[in-house]
């Protein structure tokens, strides 16, 4: 099993790291398969949100003293506008910081693993349409003129 798919002994910062691979990999994947779309994967920066409210104490604690170095809500938004409006041409599919192409971890990019992933979620996303009644229509990218 690749270790995105591993159950994980410190659920907080390692399913983190492993949310931000498969973000990228699903990028690729989705570039891979639909060119003619326009996707991003990016991180935003550390920016100063509640999103630290359940951490725990000792966590809450450093990341105060910490906090003065991140960035606003309305910096860390400026990547996400960035690849949003942008026209991202030969940078599709890429992964972004502070609105630049930036390589991400050679060692993580794994396109077996990428194609499971995609399959995986493939079927999540049919699994929910079928348990709430919705029609499974095949993703098509075309336009209706």
């Amino acid at each position: 099993t690749p270790e995105l798919f591993k159950p994980v002994d410190n659920p907080d910062i390692k399913q983190y790291c492993n949310c931000n691979v498969a973000r990228v990999l699903f990028a690729r994947e989705l570039i891979k398969r639909y060119p003619e779309l326009t996707c991003a994967s990016l991180h935003p920066g550390t920016v100063d949100t509640e999103v630290y409210r359940s951490s725990g104490k000792l966590y809450l604690c450093i990341a105060s003293i910490w906090k003065h170095f991140w960035k606003t809500p309305v910096q860390g938004a400026q990547t996400s506008i960035y690849c949003a409006t942008a026209d991202l041409g030969e940078g599709n599919g890429c992964y972004y910081v502070n609105s630049a192409i930036r390589a991400f971890n050679e060692k993580q990019i794994d396109d077996d693993v990428q194609l499971k992933l995609w399959e995986v979620s493939m079927k999540v996303v049919e699994e929910f349409l079928r348990v709430n009644d919705k029609e499974v229509v095949r993703f098509s990218p075309t336009v209706a003129e």
